[in-house]
């Protein structure tokens, strides 16, 4: 099934890049596998994980490369390239120290963490790029919207159903809150599918936005309100949280004369929530449905402790400090083989439900010095595209910055799964991407005067020598 699938990825690359393009088959091609294809069906050969996101990047840039000229490619190297080189090159040592290292696993390596970062490089040249995936981009965003709306009221996740696959976790007690069934869409949980469509927000409201430049019908305006509700109806505090954030961030740059307001607002709200922090756990719990008949009470390190599965997360810390204190620089490596901890205990905290302590402990300070280096240039490179109201990207950017802020903070909730996690490299590219076309405009802007003497004064000594 895996296979049959991936040809006809590859087959409608190749065959966008025959009538259009590299470039138009990389955008298209990309943007529906990401939204569409179940993650849960990969394919692995030995120990290299291939799944639908790395087929698809993988024919994308292949297209590109073969099908564009190469005056239409512009590829700089910057600082995030270099952030994700040494992450990856971290992450090598840390499994090769850790003897997790086999003959393939470098090659799963770069295929995880680059994969979908080079595409991101890739995604973009010119601003009228997207024009091309404005019809793609809505009508994706409103089957997602309505295979969410299915599944939340009619209780299937109708492509899982039709593929015969379930999630007995999520078909009972976890999967449902508020009386519905959070939608899975095409990933393996929820709150997956929530950061997924929170990542990709931005996309949609860029769509809206040149579909109304373009005078385009009516229909095209509305994908922001298909991405929006289909994000909410994951039924996950994390996703609806980011989501807020995100839509806020946007608000924030496209409407300059707010902006001092929106900070002082900022700051306020975050100093109460600091203050306040217990209240608000405790309204994080009422959220989920959590109740006084929800609490258990556990023994870790033989003292009682109160335990939810909001708590679950806190608790962390205090079930993983031996583990943190021992991890030091190259950490544990990926599968944490050696982390020793009481049999209850392992049981109920197996998930570490943290990105910055997984990854802590997985690959130690330099694995998550250097996530967190390449976490904060993007942040600053789409900062920079966003402030700038001439920059043809700045809405865009505008909402992958708000998206990696509030990722910044929601990520000490959930793990780095594969599943938002492609998304998130991304748009890390795409970002880096359109920071490297910006820097190359400015560069070429200011020494245009000069370069356009050189030729003048060039013809005028042959003209004074003959």
């Amino acid at each position: 099934m895996f296979l049959f699938f991936s040809a006809v990825i590859v087959g409608y690359a190749l065959q966008r890049a025959l009538s259009h393009g590299g470039g138009s088959a990389m955008r298209r091609a990309f943007f529906i596998v990401v939204l569409t294809a179940p993650t849960w069906m990969v394919y692995q050969v030995r120990s290299i994980r291939l799944d639908f996101r790395i087929v698809v990047a993988a024919a994308g840039i292949a297209a590109l490369i073969a099908f564009t000229p190469k005056k239409r490619v512009v590829l700089k190297l910057m600082l995030t390239d270099v952030w994700v080189i040494l992450l990856v090159l971290g992450i090598m040592i840390s499994q090769t120290l850790c003897g997790q290292m086999v003959l393939l696993t470098p090659f799963d390596i770069a295929a995880q963490w680059l994969a979908t970062y080079v595409a991101g490089r890739f995604f973009l040249q010119h601003e009228d790029d997207i024009d091309d995936m404005i019809p793609i981009i809505v009508w994706v965003f409103f089957l997602v919207c309505c295979l969410s709306l299915f599944e939340c009221v009619v209780q299937r996740n109708l492509v899982n159903t039709l593929l015969g696959k379930h999630f007995a976790l999520l078909e009972s007690g976890e999967g449902y809150r508020w009386g519905m069934k959070r939608a899975q869409g095409n990933v393996v949980h929820p709150i997956f599918n929530g950061f997924q469509l929170v990542m990709l927000f931005p996309w949609a409201v860029e769509a809206a936005r040149r579909a109304k430049q373009l005078g385009l019908r009516r229909f095209y305006r509305w994908v922001t309100w298909f991405a929006a509700i289909a994000a909410f109806l994951s039924i996950s505090r994390g996703p609806q949280i980011s989501l807020l954030i995100t839509m806020a961030a946007i608000f924030f740059f496209r409407h300059p004369r707010f902006r001092v307001a929106m900070l002082v607002l900022a700051v306020t709200g975050g100093s109460a929530l600091i203050v306040g922090k217990d209240a608000v756990m405790h309204a994080l719990g009422k959220m989920a449905g959590e109740d006084e008949e929800n609490v258990r009470i556990i023994y870790i390190d033989g003292e009682p402790t109160e335990y939810t599965g909001t708590k679950h997360r806190v608790l962390l810390l205090r079930v993983y400090k031996d583990a943190i204190a021992q991890a030091g620089y190259f950490g544990w490596g990926g599968a944490l083989e050696g982390i020793e901890l009481e049999e209850d205990i392992a049981q109920r905290f197996g998930s570490i439900d943290s990105h910055y302590l997984m990854f802590y402990l997985q690959y130690g300070y330099v694995g998550i010095t250097l996530f967190g280096l390449l976490m904060l240039t993007v942040i600053f490179y789409s900062f920079r595209a966003a402030w700038d109201a001439n920059n043809c990207w700045c809405t865009m950017a505008g909402g992958i910055c708000g998206a990696f802020c509030a990722m910044s903070l929601l990520m000490a909730s959930v793990w780095f799964a594969p599943d938002y996690g492609a998304v998130w490299m991304f748009n890390a590219g795409l970002i880096t991407n359109i920071r490297s076309l910006r820097k190359s405009t400015d560069t070429l802007q200011r020494i245009s005067p000069l370069r356009r003497l050189i030729p003048i004064s060039q013809n005028w000594r042959a003209v004074q020598s003959a």
